[in-house]
């Protein structure tokens, strides 16, 4: 079964260093003066995952930068992709191409276009903006209100984190379990890892009478469901410590890119998880954090909404629930 991890070949770093001390401008100069790390405004985030990175604007994804094969000791080969759509705008339409940046600029099925990270960006903020007026499926609002979480939390480490799949864990049709938030809290001598789950209030998820209701003939699972399957993940000891040094090694990257762009010293918490004497533990029990969407219900005026909230916290699992996501604080101490 696959392993859970976070990393980047010493050869993949090798090639971003010398990137980033090139003499000219590049685009991996570009993704990291966008880059916009936990706790900052609006900007790209960027998500650490097995020897690739991913930068995200409001959920959506901007860069894959990927690594291909080299001698050992040698900068690997680096490319980075997109989607056609963004780089099209607004008469993209809803074009899932791959493009690939080359020297003429952004390339895909026979078709390119000169055009940078930050007009990709501006791009993405005019189809989310179309979205908030109803020209695509809402959904999309649960993301946007993911990145201005991460506006406000500086010891965010990880965002659209998927486990691998464990039959062991969760049944086929559990699917990939996936998490929109992972964060680091201090309790006492520990740094814990701990796990959210981000959801609309308008999400039926959340509303639920059956351990699994039945809709379109298909099983639904249902927020109880999601996490359970992360704590039984998490309790799981080898699987655990997975987690463990998978975080530990994005904290020593995360360190390591802010550095690359010369910037601020990221999160006293996020600093000292990356060091090996840093008591680092996995908290068994992911948690929920609730907001509403733009012209959703109000999170405290539906009287039906205390009968769900009390099964979810009677079953073990904590929340925050505010109207506004960019009113929501996660937690960085815990007692002890």
């Amino acid at each position: 079964m696959a392993k859970f991890s976070r990393r980047l070949r010493p050869e993949a770093i090798l090639a971003l260093e010398e990137l980033s001390k090139s003499p000219h401008d590049n685009w991996w100069k570009e993704l990291l003066r966008l880059w916009a790390p936990a706790g900052s405004p609006a900007g790209l985030r960027l998500a650490i995952r097995s020897n690739y990175i991913d930068f995200y604007r409001m959920g959506n994804r901007v860069a894959h930068v990927s690594f291909g094969q080299c001698k050992k000791g040698e900068a690997a080969p680096v490319f980075v992709k997109t989607h056609a759509k963004y780089v099209h705008g607004e008469d993209g339409g809803d074009k899932e191409v791959a493009a690939r940046n080359t020297s003429d600029g952004w390339s895909w099925a026979g078709e390119a276009r000169p055009i940078s990270f930050a007009q990709i960006v501006d791009n993405i903020d005019d189809r989310m903006a179309a979205l908030r007026n109803g020209a695509y499926p809402r959904k999309g609002l649960e993301k946007q209100g993911v990145d201005d979480i991460l506006a406000n939390n500086p010891a965010v480490i990880d965002l659209e984190m998927a486990l691998p799949r464990d039959p062991t864990i969760a049944k086929p049709a559990d699917g990939a379990p996936r998490m929109d938030l992972v964060t680091l809290e201090r309790h006492g001598a520990e740094i814990r890892v701990v796990f959210w789950e981000a959801k609309t209030f308008d999400d039926p998820r959340l509303r639920f009478e059956d351990v699994e209701e039945v809709e379109d003939g298909r099983k639904k699972k249902n927020v109880l469901r999601q996490l359970e399957i992360y704590s039984n993940y998490v309790l799981d000891k080898d699987r655990g410590q997975e987690i463990v040094v998978a975080y530990r090694n994005t904290c020593v990257l995360l360190k390591r890119f802010a550095s690359m762009r010369g910037s601020e010293p990221l999160h006293p918490v996020v600093e000292a998880a990356a060091s090996e004497e840093a008591n680092l533990v996995v908290d068994s029990k992911p948690r929920l954090v609730i907001f509403s969407s733009e012209g959703g219900k109000d999170v405290e005026s539906d009287p039906s909404w205390t009968r769900h909230r009390d099964r979810i916290k009677n079953a073990g699992y904590a929340m925050i629930a505010k109207n506004r996501a960019a009113e929501i604080s996660l937690p960085l101490w815990g007692p002890g």
